[in-house]
């Protein structure tokens, strides 16, 4: 029953809900519906007006925000170690007692006891091999062992959000909450991040706009709506299915509903007066008894449609010999490819490999270092900026985009900017109050009027909530014009994308269809590299063993007793072997498995050799 204002506005209203222990579940709303509102109640970071939130005893839990405030001095590294609260504790115990035992106390066995219930303790943690869990995650999240040194303060706002986000998940809360957590990771962290969710075996609340991404980690998806919530089991797509099925099944109770009670309305009014008085006053009673069906809730959604004002030329963009540095790094070189009028060409690759900057060099807000950019004829560009940096943050919502066509009326201006969901006094609003939403709107309220037939999109559905992407991606299916888009939406590249670019390594690389159909070839091809290269270690092997035979050496004739002592010492190295192929450590990691699988062949066969020898020299 918890109900919860931001002044007069009310946020929730007598809201009831349960997590339990082990559920994933991802939290969904417009913007402004309160998902991040609700995460901080949890988080007591704010509070209700009324009701109760109750947690189970000892709970843990970890909140990763939206927006991340730390001022540290540390290094990465340093920032995680030292977050790692149960562990260090366990640490300093144990050194306490290592300490005590140095002094021969009377107690000892009590305090080897206690030791090694504290070391079972550490173990289970990961205390011992805690460096590589943290290698394992930050790896995981996009850092390499180069950047464990650097300091926290010199970190952008993204990196910085992704160690808090480390840290968070090195420290395995009972309830992990995340708002927004895919907004800083490239694709590739994310898919990362995905695996280590799935295998997570304490509880997840994710607030989210990423649908792929809440399609691989939840089996529950809460909704936000009318300022309460209502579950539906599944994930993201099986919610779709079942928000559709209910809303067609209300829609046609609502309208069996509404006809009679119209028709009950229609005999009260013929018959209250004349002789089916008794009648017309029972159906009164039956309306006022009526549980009164409400219509399907109709969520203002903004109105998309782009269209290019004239039609470019069939060559709208060649980039040939295209070459990117900054000092001794080489974002990318001998970059070429051509976009032809209505390709949707979608940009993929890890933070950092000049996506942006490549888009930065069409629009000419960069120089590139070395080959040539070449824009087709009548092309007109219109360009979205992820970070909205082409907004005056000082103007009004109505005039920075009255500017784009200022031959409209103010009546005009209005009604177009209504579309975007800005209404009366909201178009009077300055820039630099507005969410990341809404200037995501006003972007786009640009674009749109500009009747740019070349749209060049970074990040377009970064502040959108789903209702709006989705709107956004149907408004781009209709689109007559061309389209180059960076994104790590998934799901928008799959619905907008009829080709995929991946930027790796300095270098680029094509691939004819969608994300889906991207996405399976880089599968399919790390599994071809994968056989191919066990296939080549196969064969290396038995050349190894093949030369091994021809040059094995010619028995010598010795003294019996001098070959039982060498085969003697032969045996205790393959007893030696065994017990390493017997560790955890070793049969986990592959390549010390190798070396020892091979160094134990190599025995074997000298102690074949060293027995054909024993047996000549006692016949």
């Amino acid at each position: 029953n918890v109900s919860k204002y931001y002044g007069a506005n009310l946020i929730f209203e007598k809201l009831s809900w349960q997590i339990n222990n082990g559920e994933k579940i991802g939290l969904i709303g417009v913007n402004g519906s309160g998902k991040t509102t609700l995460l901080k109640m949890i988080c007591n970071e704010i509070h209700p007006e009324t009701g109760n939130i109750i947690f189970q005893k000892n709970i843990r839990f970890g909140y990763l925000s939206q927006h991340i405030k730390i001022n540290s001095n540390l290094t990465i590294y340093q920032e995680i170690l030292d977050s790692l609260i149960d562990i260090n504790e366990l640490k300093a115990q144990m050194e306490e007692i290592e300490h005590k035992m140095t002094l021969h106390n009377e107690n000892i066995d009590a305090l080897t006891e206690k030791y090694g219930d504290l070391q079972h303790q550490f173990e289970e943690s990961g205390g011992y091999n805690i460096d590589f869990l943290i290698d394992k995650v930050l790896n995981g999240l996009g850092f390499s062992k180069n950047d464990w040194d650097k300091k926290i303060e010199i970190l952008s706002g993204g990196q910085k959000s992704r160690v808090m986000l480390a840290r968070l998940l090195l420290q395995k809360p009972d309830l992990i909450l995340l708002d927004e957590p895919t907004n800083h990771l490239d694709i590739n962290a994310i898919s990362w991040l995905e695996e280590f969710l799935a295998e997570y075996q304490k509880s997840v609340l994710i607030v989210s706009h990423d649908r792929y991404f809440l399609d691989k980690t939840v089996s529950k998806i809460a909704e936000i709506e009318n300022f309460n919530l209502t579950e539906y089991k599944g994930n993201y797509s099986k919610f779709i299915e079942q928000k559709t099925q209910k809303i067609a099944l209300q829609e046609k109770l609502y309208t069996l509903q509404k006809a009679k009670i119209e028709e009950k309305q229609d005999f009260i009014r013929r018959n209250i007066a004349g002789q089916n008085t008794k009648q017309a006053t029972s159906r009164i009673k039956e309306l006022e008894k009526m549980h009164i069906i409400k219509p399907p809730s109709q969520q203002k959604k903004i109105t998309l449609k782009f269209d290019a004002s004239k039609r470019g030329g069939n060559d709208v963009l060649t980039i040939t010999d295209l070459c990117k540095k900054y000092d001794t790094k080489v974002l990318f070189e001998n970059l070429n490819f051509k976009v032809e009028r209505n390709n949707r060409i979608g940009i993929v690759g890890t933070n950092g490999t000049g996506k942006t900057t490549l888009l930065k060099i069409i629009i000419g807000e960069e120089n590139q270092t070395d080959g040539e950019i070449k824009i087709g004829a009548n092309i007109e560009i219109g360009y979205y900026d992820q970070h909205l940096n082409n907004l005056d943050e000082e103007k009004i919502v109505i005039d920075e985009v009255w500017q784009i066509k200022p031959n409209l009326t103010e009546f005009e201006m209005r009604k177009y900017l209504a579309k975007f969901l800005f209404y009366d006094e909201d178009v009077f609003l300055e820039i630099k109050n507005l969410s990341g939403g809404e200037k995501s709107r006003v972007a786009l309220a640009k674009i749109i009027l500009s009747g740019a037939n070349f749209l060049i999109l970074d990040e377009p559905t970064n502040h959108l909530d789903i209702f709006s992407r989705m709107a956004l991606e149907d408004a781009l299916q209709n689109y007559e014009g061309t389209i180059l888009t960076v994104s790590h939406d998934r799901y928008f590249l799959d619905k907008i994308a009829n080709k995929i670019i991946l930027f790796e390594d300095g270098k680029s690389i094509f691939y004819d269809g969608n994300y889906s159909y991207y996405d399976q070839k880089r599968k399919e091809d790390a599994k071809t590299q994968q056989e191919n290269k066990t296939t080549n270690k196969y064969q290396q092997y038995q050349q190894f063993k093949d030369e091994k035979k021809q040059n094995k050496p010619k028995i010598k004739t010795r003294p019996p007793f001098e070959i039982e002592k060498e085969i003697q010492n032969v045996e205790e190295e393959i007893k030696k072997i065994d017990k390493e192929l017997a560790k955890p450590e070793i049969y986990s990691d592959y390549q010390k498995t190798q070396i020892l699988n091979d160094k134990y062949e190599e025995f074997n066969d000298k102690l074949a050799i060293l027995y054909e020898e024993w047996e000549k020299s006692n016949n």
